[in-house]
């Protein structure tokens, strides 16, 4: 170990200036004893606190301690390793020598003291020389640690490693660090991922709600017109059930802000939020919201711009606001509406609740039923939230508790519960947490909701009006910011095109040249000064043309949803090149061209989703301002209000639509029809049926348009089922949809065929016992009844398995009732009147059945086989001679006759029965079996002189 010391500060002064500065200012403290191993290596023995001594090594080799942490960053791996806990350093070097390909090595010690023995014992020098490990020592400086891995984080997977004997030695000093790192890692993760997922859909989202401009506000409106009031944010963990009584005092005293998902329950208890926030970008969103978009709400929506359209565009609200947090990619068009006072970053809609809270001003800020854990419960939601999870634990973690102790939550909870915490570290209010239960926040402090009316609410709070009069203090339209900024873009785009069109070209020729060069020459080029003037000078005016290029900055921001999943491939690109660089000039350059075509490639192509959106938006906003101002001219002229309602639903703002019918004086057909349209989409299906059954009786020429239309709703519904599958959670929703409109030929034909192919499948279930699996999957598809009467004979059969005689025979008669014709349900429903106690309903029955059709005399084995596992011996024997006698034919009747009389202690008449099959068919092998066990008993019988009727 001598000279080690020396060895390692002379790298750590060189290039770690900042980390020498620490250590020699640092207090040097005792933590163990370094000690030889019998391989001959260093190793530290911890000293507990308790005295225990804990090996650095477990097993006495370092190295061989170390190698777990290879199956953990399987070979080939291009992302991020962080350790937490140093230990003397040999797994971070072992993985920084066996995995070569990572771009960053993060090392996370909070004990500065195990880092200087570290020096004093092992060779960290290949760490401290490489600029991709990244330090992090004693009092961690978290913002640091995240701005240095959030590029690699981002785009790449992560691997947290840990020192294990370092927990040993200092659990809770070491599990908080650990925790704090894998919250900011997964917080980084989880928006690069989301980024790459679903960045076209944030894109169009949001062009889509733009086309609202003229009909919202901005969430600027509200900045601190509740400065110094109590905001309550109402979020939709299972603690908010035992919330609702204290919340409906709280209603008129707050600011109260609720999250999409808590809507239902909180009308469910008359209870009226002022704003509700919403933020998703899919469907699972919108369906939290859909049972309410069929009427006029007195409460405020608050949308992110990138929120699924269908919301803002379908609800009907008092006021829609809008808002967005800090992001380049909407820069411009931030600018353009001169939204001035942005949220925090909103990765969930909590988050767009507390952002609303801080803008208005709010203090203090109230949360209730924000748990971000799972309850011993099989749910993560309030009871009557519309869109419930399952309670199933992914990714486990263990948090501090609201009530003390850890609660289990998950890495996608714990990312939202560490950016709450991270914008209350940065807003300084008056936080209190009065969840019932769940995980503590991070600078809340806990107070019950019944203490926060009883103490902090006023006796009198009109926030809805406060926002009403906020709104109409509004005058500037924002489509009208829109259409200007929207203009630049567009020319920003034309310039922008001919400019890529032009280096692609000039890629494709130079590369040509450059190859062919490579061929004439045989000695190495080693920089430009070797090539030839001419081709010296088109790689001149390539570098301008792309410099250009490069300086559209703002426009490369507003794609970059559409090109940041290309990042990691194009960052590959750039670090092969630099390896090229190093030996082979002209190959570098035929290189670095081909990767600048690739990012002139990705532009060009993100451009062609890009300007269609611009140029429709432009177009719809524009058109709408023309309609506006013609309404304002000629207001009694019909044909405008109508072109104006037309405009609307074109753009998909069925809302909008809905509010100009209502101002539109004559009720006649054109009326109608759009009324009808615009019921339809807010899935007003009911109402929508009133509507055309008054147009069809006074404009029958509609019908054809209205069949057009209830048959695209339709479709709608029926591709979203086709898209997620019968399992989804919303089938049966989507199933209702589509049956509540009428069928169509193409529906009935999709939807038979997906019943038989999930009918096949739950025969399979039942046939292997998953009766809870196969009832889950017939519940989905239960509206579907009313179409198919099969549904009811195998909910019927489902229930009969599961004992349940009762609904099985319920579902029986429904489905005969439904197909009378059906030839089997007559026999399958005396069996279960028979299994059900009644005997004399469940023959006659049978008997009724037989006289219209002979062939449901096979129903009287069925029986007897009913009859025969219930122990019934007598009633199974007479079944199966009315089988027989009404089918002659029928042997294994016969057969399973002769059976239960041998097994009654009748062998004679079973020898008769067993003889008769045989006479008719001599390969019946069952009744040869039979006839000889039966012969076998008359012998014996005999020989004892017994009777021969047990």
């Amino acid at each position: 170990m001598a000279g080690l010391w020396d060895a390692n500060t002379e790298v750590l002064q060189r290039r770690q200036p900042h980390l020498w500065d620490r250590l020699t200012n640092a207090p040097v403290r005792l933590l163990g004893t370094v000690e030889i191993s019998s391989g001959g290596l260093p190793v530290l023995m911890y000293e507990a606190d308790d005295g225990r001594r804990i090996s650095s090594a477990p097993g006495g080799d370092p190295w061989a301690a170390s190698a777990v942490h290879l199956e953990t960053v399987p070979r080939g791996s291009e992302g991020l390793a962080v350790f937490i806990g140093l230990g003397l350093g040999y797994g971070p070097l072992l993985v920084h020598r066996e995995r070569q390909t990572l771009k960053q090595l993060a090392v996370v010690e909070p004990d500065i003291d195990v880092f200087r023995t570290a020096l004093r014992c092992v060779d960290l020098r290949p760490l401290l020389e490489d600029p991709k490990v990244c330090w992090f020592l004693g009092e961690i400086d978290w913002p640091e640690f995240e701005a240095a891995v959030a590029v690699v984080c981002r785009s790449e997977d992560t691997h947290v490693l840990r020192h294990l004997p370092a927990f040993q030695w200092r659990e809770a000093v070491y599990r908080g660090v650990n925790d704090q790192a894998i919250a900011i890692l997964n917080k980084i993760n989880v928006a690069g991922g989301t980024m790459r997922r679903f960045g076209e859909i944030f894109l169009r989202n949001r062009f889509a709600n733009y086309a609202l401009a003229g009909h919202a506000h901005l969430l600027d409106i509200l900045h601190d017109r509740f400065a110094g009031m109590p905001a309550i944010l109402v979020a939709s963990g299972p603690s908010l059930d035992q919330s609702l009584q204290a919340l409906r005092e709280a209603c008129g005293r707050c600011l109260l802000i609720a999250v999409d998902g808590a809507l239902a329950p909180l009308l469910a208890a008359g209870i009226m939020p002022d704003v509700v926030t919403t933020a998703d970008i899919n469907d699972f969103s919108f369906e939290k919201m859909a049972p309410f978009l069929d009427r006029e709400w007195p409460f405020t929506l608050l949308s992110v711009f990138k929120v699924v359209p269908s919301i803002p565009k379908r609800m009907a609200v008092r006021h829609l606001l809008f808002t967005t947090d800090e992001d380049f990619a909407q820069a411009e068009m931030i600018a353009a509406l001169g939204l001035k006072h942005l949220v925090p970053e909103v990765s969930s809609v909590a988050h767009l609740s507390l952002g609303l809270a801080l803008v208005a001003g709010a203090n203090p800020i109230v949360f209730i039923g924000q748990d971000l854990s799972f309850p011993p419960l099989t749910t993560q939601h309030a009871r009557g939230v519309i869109n419930i999870k399952d309670g199933k634990v992914d990714e486990p973690q263990y948090v501090p508790g609201i009530r003390g102790g850890r609660v289990l939550t998950n890495l996608n909870l714990l990312e939202i519960k560490t950016r709450l915490e991270d914008v209350l570290a940065a807003y300084p209010r008056t936080y209190i947490n009065a969840s019932a239960h769940g995980a503590h926040i991070e600078g809340t402090r806990g107070m019950s909701l019944e203490e926060v009316v009883a103490r902090l609410l006023p006796g009198n709070l009109q926030a809805g009006e406060i926002i009403a009069d906020a709104a109409a203090a509004d005058e500037a339209p924002l489509s009208r910011r829109l259409i200007g900024g929207l203009g630049v873009v567009q020319d920003e785009i034309v310039k922008a095109r001919g400019e890529l069109r032009r280096a692609l070209n000039k890629c494709g020729g130079l590369t040509k040249e450059l190859v062919a060069l490579g061929l004439r020459v045989q000695a190495v080029i080693h920089g430009k000064e070797q090539l030839s003037p001419v081709t010296g000078r088109r790689v001149d005016q390539l570098q301008g043309l792309l410099d250009r290029i490069e300086r559209r900055e703002s426009l490369w921001h507003q794609v970059a949803e559409l090109t940041f999943p290309l990042l990691t491939e194009h960052d590959r690109r750039k670090r092969e090149n630099a390896k090229i660089k190093k030996t082979d000039y002209l190959g570098w350059l035929v290189a670095e061209i081909d990767r600048l075509r690739f990012i002139c490639t990705a532009r060009t192509e993100a451009l062609d989703v890009y300007e269609p959106l611009v140029r429709r938006l432009l177009a719809e906003l524009t058109e709408e301002q023309k309609l506006k101002r013609k309404r304002a001219d000629r207001p009694d002229d019909l044909s405008v209000q109508f072109a104006l309602v037309r405009h609307h639903v074109k753009a998909e703002n069925y809302a909008v639509a809905a509010r100009l019918l209502d101002g539109i004086s004559d009720r006649g057909p054109e009326y109608l029809f759009w009324r009808g349209v615009a019921e339809t989409r807010r899935l007003a299906y009911g109402k929508a049926e009133e509507t055309w059954r008054q147009l069809r009786a006074t404009a029958p020429e509609y019908r054809e348009r209205i069949a057009t239309l209830q048959g695209d709703e339709q479709h709608h519904w029926l591709e979203m089922i086709a898209a997620h599958g019968t399992q989804y959670r919303y089938f049966r929703l989507w199933l209702e949809r589509v049956l509540t409109l009428p069928l169509g030929d193409e529906a009935a034909a999709r939807l038979a065929g997906w019943w038989e192919r999930d009918l096949d499948e739950m025969q399979r279930q039942l046939d292997g016992g998953d009766y809870a699996v196969v009832q889950r999957q017939l519940e989905r598809w239960q509206p579907y009844a009313m179409v198919e009467a099969d549904w009811f004979v195998s909910w019927a059969a489902l229930k009969e398995l599961q004992q349940d005689i009762p609904a099985a025979l319920d579902a029986c008669e429904a489905a005969l009732a439904r197909q009378p014709a059906n030839s089997d349900l007559p026999g399958q429903l005396a069996r279960l009147l028979i299994l059900a106690g009644r005997h004399d309903e469940g023959l006659a029955r049978l008997r009724q059945a037989v006289e219209r059709d002979p062939e449901q005399a096979r129903m009287w084995e069925v029986l007897g086989d009913s009859l025969r596992d219930a122990g019934d011996r007598e009633a199974a024997i007479q079944a199966y001679e009315q089988c027989y006698l009404a089918l002659p034919g029928h042997l294994d009747a016969l057969a399973k006759l002769g059976l239960m009389h041998l097994l009654a202690g009748r062998p004679e008449a079973a020898r008769e029965a067993f003889r008769a099959v045989l006479q008719k068919n001599p390969e019946h092998q069952e009744a040869w079996e039979a006839l000889g066990r039966a012969e076998a008993l008359l012998q014996h019988v005999s020989r004892n002189g017994e009777g021969t009727h047990g």
